[in-house]
């Protein structure tokens, strides 16, 4: 389907974007540090990412219509609105922050008298790259007591002088992209199969007579939803109380009298993604996947 060519940077785009990525950024480290749940940011699309998207899609959006259609976001706006949470859901936890606040204090916490890593790594490790405070270090590593202020003063200086590594290091990744998308798009004619997803979700919402996406209507995608949804929030439970029984997911194929296991685990957005995915690509995976055992024995 063709769409009007419009701006969707706009002012009410980009704030609702920014907010919402704020959210991304207390929710995500809050599920996995504190209640130490769902990783909500390691998916192939991040899954709060889309939670999010498809509440401003199915509740926000129609909301909006039925108050004043002029205040409703246009197509274009809410593709913003996505990209910008998932450009921000990649920083938070797994996508950097998690790995990347270990690595500039690793060296420190970690060197002992008999890896010599006073000797070796430590006098290179610039003031302005990580913390210097031992304790500081300490109470990232083994946690803070209760009623313990966090020691930003420590942190200030290395905390700065990397976010301009990090605009830098993220602007390049665009502008790889943007370098690439001729020879992806029109030579190559990738699918895009990550796209999909919040697409459909907008298809129809510039349409006057529609409240919804026709997504959102239709009662295929419900019960297909309805699937992963039910199994994923039993399983959920059984952490909380052994009375809900877990329902495996996962396993492996013990092949050649033991010589090889092949491991399976049944992942729904990988099964969606595979349906999106050209044929070539699909068979590639499966190919390569299966062939793992041979690669190994050989």
């Amino acid at each position: 389907m063709d769409h009007p060519a419009t701006s969707g940077v706009t002012w009410r785009s980009v704030l609702t974007g920014a907010f919402l990525v704020g959210a991304i950024s207390i929710i995500s480290p809050w599920a996995v540090l504190m209640v130490k749940g769902s990783q909500l940011t390691s998916n192939a699309i991040p899954i709060i990412t889309v939670i999010l998207f498809f509440l401003v899609t199915i509740l926000a959006m129609p909301l909006l219509k039925i108050l004043r259609r002029s205040m409703a976001f246009t197509r274009a706006e809410l593709i913003t609105v996505y990209v910008m949470m998932l450009v921000g859901s990649v920083v938070v936890t797994t996508g950097f922050t998690g790995s990347f606040l270990s690595v500039i204090t690793g060296a420190q916490y970690y060197a002992t008298p008999e890896n010599e890593w006073a000797d070796l790594f430590l006098p290179h490790i610039h003031r302005w790259m990580g913390p210097t405070d031992m304790e500081a270090i300490r109470l990232f590593f083994e946690g803070l007591p209760k009623d313990t202020p966090i020691p930003w003063a420590s942190w200030k200086l290395p905390l700065i002088a990397w976010i301009g590594f990090i605009l830098v290091f993220y602007w390049v990744i665009l502008c790889l992209g943007v370098l690439l998308r001729g020879q992806w798009v029109e030579n190559e004619r990738l699918v895009f199969p990550l796209t999909r997803l919040p697409l459909e979700m907008i298809e129809d919402v510039d349409k006057e007579d529609n409240l919804i996406s026709r997504l959102f209507t239709n009662r295929l995608m419900w019960f297909g939803f309805a699937i992963p949804l039910l199994l994923h929030s039993w399983n959920s439970l059984n952490f909380y109380h052994d009375a809900f029984q877990r329902i495996a997911l996962n396993g492996s194929v013990v092949l050649l009298q033991g010589m090889v296991s092949l491991p399976f685990r049944l992942n729904f957005p990988i099964l969606g993604l595979a349906y999106l995915m050209s044929l070539n690509v699909s068979f590639s995976i499966w190919l390569f996947l299966l062939s793992k055992p041979i690669f190994i024995l050989t």
